[in-house]
């Protein structure tokens, strides 16, 4: 593809830089070319830090960097946590806090004991603890960490701890990083926000990228502030990035339409948005959508069937719409491993992707723990271990596991995520989740979980008053009251700008709700929004 001006504006732009891009933008190809920019000007031992929310987007930019011809062996392409964890925490905590009895453990909050908490309540609980800055409470966190445990709730807040107290700390990021590039930042916590706000003070410049209307993560503290705070600053340029190259004009449109009703429409020939109320609940919904999928293939030009998906606002219906579809699925689950977070959990995950999934590497693993510095012949030894994974049976993986995890991390797994495993190795359908979707598998997952994701067609389902927007229930009360109804906006935008040749906006007259009673299925709010009319196209 061709760069637009605004593109090469932002890629020639050389400071400190943050960048507002619209969906099917190409901000992943912005940062492809400023990243490959910034290494052609480094010494052998430098490398950039390049960070994203997911495992999958941060592979997809290292692949794209390396594919233009980048240098990244001295580089860091990951996950916001995983950097906090590898290069800011495990180096330099012992330097600020000591050195602890044990090893250490990546806990959640919720996962400790009640004496445990009880040492952290007063500062985890307090009103002011996500715009806090003083370091009150620092004490018990330092406490829990000498018993072994770091706690993930709190690992921001410790991140920018030690990067704001340690010279050691700071003199590493100097001597190793040229540069820092950012994606999603509109989702960006506020001692997350603050550990980067951090960065160009020590001489290395800093370049994020986000969109306001993608902020759906407000409810763990997550918000577009942090993005807004970089635009306002003086210390930075904003460019901002207007045109999506994803979507059809039409869906283009309503997407707009949604968010500002008042909003200036691009010239458009044809709808390829779709509404369909199906008389019946979710069952009906998937039956519906298998007898008209060979024909949403053909008037699209769609060969395989991973190019379509089927987006829902819960794991509930995912599960529902998946066991009920007669086309061949893949049901984006969350299971007990995924749910409880933390490096010990991240890292047998990784292996059942490594076990399951062919085009997974030994040093991927490796390196997604250790980094790219471990000495060869300790690489080589890792290695083999992790490789024991695909050979063993299922009767030996839980110990194989367990062996790598204490020689990666220095601690056993736990008996919660042994339990997981055994969960997950008697069902299939929750393996086939660690596999490379296949070309006739229909994608089923979470309007979340679709962020960053684009698809030839999209069935967006569970367009439902209560569901979409959320719904407050007061007792006594007829009010229409919304939990938050700007994060719902941004979800549902998210969700159609998944779409780049069409899409179907859907509901039912009856629904399920999570706890399987059958309730009334009137319509979302959203689709009652005023300036949609000749927007879309009704189905009967």
């Amino acid at each position: 593809m061709k760069l637009t001006k605004e593109q090469l504006d932002a890629i020639d732009y050389e400071g400190n830089l943050v960048i507002t891009a619209c969906p099917g933008s190409g901000k992943t190809t912005i940062l492809v070319h400023k990243i490959a920019a910034c290494l052609s000007h480094s010494k052998d031992y430098q490398g950039v830090v390049a960070l994203s929310y997911t495992n999958k987007s941060s592979e997809e930019l290292k692949a794209r960097c390396r594919k233009l011809g980048a240098e990244l062996n001295s580089s860091f392409f990951g996950t916001i946590d995983k950097f906090f964890i590898n290069e800011i925490i495990l180096p330099f905590v012992r330097q600020v806090w000591g050195r602890n009895e044990s090893a250490l453990e990546v806990v959640k909050y919720i996962d400790l004991s009640q004496e445990l908490k009880d040492k952290t309540n007063k500062y985890f609980d307090r009103v002011d603890f996500y715009s806090n800055t003083s370091f009150e409470g620092m004490g018990s966190l330092r406490d829990i960490y000498l018993k072994g445990m770091l706690i993930l709730d709190f690992l921001p807040h410790l991140a920018f701890y030690i990067v704001r107290t340690s010279y050691s700390c700071q003199r590493y990021l100097m001597a190793k990083y040229i540069g820092f590039f950012v994606d999603e930042y509109q989702d960006t916590g506020y001692f997350t926000h603050q550990v980067f706000k951090f960065i160009p003070t020590l001489g290395m410049p800093l370049i994020i990228v986000g969109d306001l209307d993608q902020s759906i993560y407000l409810y763990s503290h997550r918000s577009s502030d942090s993005l807004k705070d970089f635009m306002n600053d003086s210390g930075f340029c904003h460019k901002e990035i207007t045109v999506n190259h994803r979507c059809h004009p039409s869906i283009v449109n309503y997407a707009n339409r949604i968010k500002d009703f008042e909003c200036q429409l691009a010239p458009c020939d044809e709808i390829f948005v779709y509404r369909k109320c199906v008389d019946g609940n979710q069952i009906d919904i998937a039956k519906w959508i298998g007898e008209v999928l060979d024909n949403v293939k053909n008037k699209f030009s769609i060969s395989d069937n991973k190019e379509i998906a089927i987006l829902v606002r819960s794991n509930a219906c995912a599960e529902l719409v998946s066991d009920n579809l007669v086309v061949s699925n893949r049901a984006y689950l969350d299971n007990d491993l995924t749910k409880a977070g933390g490096k010990v959990s991240g890292l047998v995950n990784d292996l059942l992707c490594y076990r399951y999934n062919l085009n997974k590497t030994a040093q991927s693993i490796l390196e997604g723990v250790l980094g790219s510095s471990v000495k060869r012949s300790e690489a080589t030894r890792i290695r083999k271990a992790i490789k024991q994974v695909r050979s063993v049976t299922d009767a030996f993986l839980i110990d194989v596991i367990n062996k790598i995890v204490v020689t990666l991390l220095g601690t056993e797994i736990e008996q919660h995520h042994k339990s997981a495993l055994s969960e997950i190795l008697v069902t299939p359908r929750m393996q086939n989740n660690y596999l490379d979707v296949r070309s006739d598998e229909v994608q089923i997952m979470t309007l979340h979980k679709s962020k960053g994701l684009e698809f030839d067609f999209v069935f967006h389902l569970d367009l439902y008053d209560w569901i979409l927007p959320k719904r407050v229930f007061i007792e006594g009360s007829y009010d229409v009251v919304f939990e938050n109804e700007q994060q719902c906006i941004n979800l549902h935008y998210v969700g159609i700008t998944r779409a780049r040749k069409g899409i179907m906006l859907m509901h039912s007259t009856k629904r399920y709700n999570g706890s399987g009673d059958l309730k009334n299925g009137a319509p979302s709010q959203f689709l009652l929004k005023p300036g949609l009319d000749g927007l879309y196209k009704k189905i009967n």
